[in-house]
């Protein structure tokens, strides 16, 4: 496969819009190393989670996982078989890292936050294929079975789509219907589980019903568009009406694309948008569905505009009236994200999702999206030990980011469906020097 040329801004000369999400890497010619063997039981860590259980695949249980919890995190290590070029930023560690963080939640908050970490078992291969087809076409889903199926071997690297930012390996339509076997099992416990947290991959909220939309120049990342999908599953299992609200730093296209024209859904989004803003859609003078609002804010996204951007999508949902809500939960609006289009901290994800919450009394399934700590720098392969420079600090305060928006999300979920917990969050460690220069400059920004 020849190289790709890379993309390493996002804000091109001309005001052209970026083709890829971020830069995107050669595909890498020597063989792949082999997966790592599932731990045994005599060796696996006691909050690790089991084996992939491969729940778009596998026959379908009686019933779903027992719930005790107000709010349930829901993860299965069958996501990170989605594997990616050196280089690229969607890697497996994503959703490793979020289920580290998660745990953590779970144990500081054992009365609130439950874990399900094989989740997705309960739903059928049959059930999985058919909620797809609701927001995808025939010929789209065929063409990622013919791109994946082009792997030589289930690990070896592949492009899945042409524009050649969107790639993985044998496995990739496994991981991906595995995300979307979360988002649909979260969605059928949703009466009697007030909030799902999916920690899943590969994203898909720039997937629209046959692929790639016409304007954005590639997929960014994503297979198949689980929040859409939960929405259609939602609706096709009695819920009335749904709002989905999408909060990551990049316009939700592929959502837009499948609910717009239908009044049984809202849609919102709030994202960056100018300056060659990957995916270019999601303008204030593109012209929408009466069901949409789009909520265009220039890069790089200010504290104030996100605040005010939220309340404004939080009156909206309120007037909808939703039976359900599904936040399409992106993090790379943060300010130390390599998507740099964004100054926002784990304050304001915290009280995006608190302002959201309390637009509408129903329940919530949140579902990943965007969000690129440490664990996606690209630089495969180069270990660093703490304390070796500014470029090791840096990529420590990416992943603290990504980490403590997490987590903020996750308490911004329990205090609203079960009360403020006793233990508060993880204090963040001493702001660095530079740290505190930073911020400063930002707030002189925002005056």
């Amino acid at each position: 496969v020849g190289a790709v040329a890379a993309v390493t801004s996002r804000f091109l000369t001309g005001g052209a819009v970026a083709r890829t999400k971020y830069r995107a890497p050669v595909l890498a010619r020597a063989p792949a190393p082999a997966p790592a063997a599932p731990p045994s039981p005599e060796t696996q860590e006691p909050d690790a989670p089991p084996p992939a259980t491969t729940p778009a695949t596998a026959a379908a249980t009686t019933t779903a996982p027992p719930v005790t919890t107000p709010v349930v995190v829901m993860h299965n290590a069958c996501v990170e078989r989605h594997l990616v070029p050196a280089g690229h930023q969607e890697r497996p560690e994503r959703t490793a890292s979020a289920r580290r963080v998660a745990q953590n939640v779970v144990r500081r908050r054992p009365a609130a936050v439950g874990g399900a970490w094989a989740a997705g078992a309960s739903v059928s291969g049959g059930d999985v294929t058919t909620a797809i087809l609701r927001a995808h076409s025939a010929r789209y889903y065929a063409s990622l079975e013919a791109a994946t199926a082009r792997a030589t071997t289930p690990d070896a690297r592949v492009e899945l789509t042409p524009a050649g930012d969107t790639m993985g390996c044998g496995e990739s339509l496994l991981a991906a219907r595995a995300a979307v076997a979360i988002s649909i099992e979260a969605v059928r416990a949703a009466r009697r589980v007030p909030c799902a947290a999916c920690l899943v991959r590969p994203p898909g909220h720039h997937v629209a019903r046959d692929g790639k939309t016409a304007v954005a120049p590639s997929q960014g990342f994503c297979l198949l568009n689980s929040v859409a999908v939960a929405a259609l599953e939602a609706s096709a299992n009695g819920f009335a009406k749904v709002a989905v609200v999408d909060f990551d730093v990049h316009h939700g296209n592929g959502t837009e694309d499948i609910l717009s024209g239908d009044d049984r859904f809202f849609f919102a989004s709030v994202h960056a948008f100018g300056g060659g803003t990957y995916p270019g859609t999601g303008g204030a003078r593109t012209k929408s569905a009466a069901n949409v609002l789009n909520v265009p804010l220039p890069p790089p996204i200010k504290k104030s505009g996100f605040r005010r951007a939220v309340e404004k999508i939080a009156r909206r949902v309120k007037a909808f009236g939703p039976d359900l809500l599904l936040l399409s939960a992106g993090f790379d609006g943060h300010r130390d994200d390599l998507a740099d289009l964004g100054r926002l901290d784990e304050e304001d994800y915290g009280r995006c999702t608190r302002t959201l919450l309390a637009s509408c009394g129903c329940p919530c399934v949140s579902i990943l999206e965007g969000g690129y700590g440490r664990d996606c720098e690209g630089d495969d392969g180069v270990a660093r030990e703490p304390g070796a420079g500014l470029a090791a600090a840096i990529d420590d305060q990416r992943l603290r980011s990504f980490d403590a928006c997490l987590e903020a999300h996750l308490d911004a979920c329990a205090d609203h469906f079960h009360g403020a917990g006793a233990t508060p969050p993880t204090p963040p460690e001493p702001a660095s020097p530079l740290a505190v220069v930073r911020r400063l400059s930002e707030e002189l920004e925002e005056e």
